[in-house]
């Protein structure tokens, strides 16, 4: 669990480099296809996509497996999706709030009435054993 407000902040930008790296492999792809080109790092991006892919799978399953009214691979992944954005905020109260806002939070936790939680995070860690 973070000790004080913004203690995960460096979590996030992990998220916006996995996007970003999406976003080379989409643009390589279409390189590939569309112009019969290649690239000297195509083993290492293929890597790093086959292990989102089976991230992204059994992230699915466990959902799935958790879940049991979880109907379609979609229903798993939004579930999932939601269940992290729970897991986020218990751990960090100010993630998603405007920043405007992140003062009036900070407060409300060193006054006691907000208290980070690590209940979701180990509930997820379970899934995944």
């Amino acid at each position: 669990m973070f000790m004080s407000p913004g203690d995960g902040d460096e979590n996030y930008p992990a998220c916006d480099k996995v996007k970003l790296h999406i976003y080379r492999l989409y643009g390589l792809r279409n390189a590939i296809i569309h112009n019969a080109d290649t690239s000297p790092y195509i083993q290492f991006l293929t890597a790093n996509l086959e292990h989102y892919l089976r991230g992204t799978i059994n992230a699915m399953f466990y959902t799935a497996s958790m879940l049991p009214v979880v109907r379609s691979p979609e229903a798993a992944f939004q579930r999932y999706i939601h269940m992290y954005d729970i897991l986020v905020k218990q751990l960090e109260p100010t993630h998603t709030i405007a920043a405007a806002e992140h003062k009036q939070v900070d407060s409300l936790v060193g006054q006691g009435k907000i208290t980070p939680s690590d209940t979701m995070l180990k509930h997820w860690l379970k899934l995944h054993k």
